[in-house]
């Protein structure tokens, strides 16, 4: 059963109450907001606890093929996410492995903002695996000798003379030189 979603604005639940609060009741609806604000999700809870269920279900699954067939379940993860298939061998294990106890771990909790993170993350490194350039740059020895100046993002430590001086100034404006008192709590 495929639950249909409808989107209003978001003034329409407080304009028209009853008739949003109707409508999901029957079906989900995303309350639209201007701007940058993120939309709002708005179901049941029955439906709501329908998918956690099924959330959990699926995860203790895959995690029961994982522990017994990684190579199914491998499988199974490059077919739902084809860019695994960039991944090295002992990367693809350490991904599966990663994901399904983030899967599983958000399923209990409820929270998969570390699902969502680690998918890009591993989609990113499997990025940089096939592209070659990437690659050769990540495999080479870094080291901020090897740069210029010039070369380099970052300063080179000890290089920014503003930086120290300003540091220098910190650290003698709080010694008890300065005359510094602590802060005192105003008495009640």
């Amino acid at each position: 059963m495929h639950v249909m979603t409808t989107t209003v604005p978001i003034s329409e639940l407080s304009r028209q109450t009853t008739k949003v609060t109707e409508l999901a009741a029957e079906e989900d609806v995303i309350l639209s907001r201007r701007g940058e604000a993120e939309d709002l999700y708005l179901s049941t809870r029955e439906r709501h606890e329908r998918e956690v269920q099924a959330q959990l279900i699926t995860t203790g699954m895959l995690a029961s093929l994982a522990r017994t067939r990684p190579d199914v379940a491998g499988e199974v993860m490059i077919e739902n996410l084809p860019w695994m298939a960039w991944l090295p061998t002992p990367a693809k294990i350490e991904c599966l492995q990663e994901l399904i106890n983030d899967l599983r771990a958000g399923a209990q909790t409820g929270d998969l903002r570390r699902f969502s993170l680690d998918v890009a993350s591993w989609k990113s490194t499997a990025v940089a695996y096939n592209d070659p350039e990437v690659l050769a740059d990540l495999r080479r020895e870094h080291s901020s000798a090897a740069m210029t100046q010039e070369e380099s993002l970052v300063d080179f430590p000890g290089e920014d003379d503003e930086l120290r001086d300003m540091q220098e100034r910190l650290s003698t404006d709080l010694t008890p030189a300065s005359g510094l008192e602590p802060a005192t709590r105003p008495a009640r």
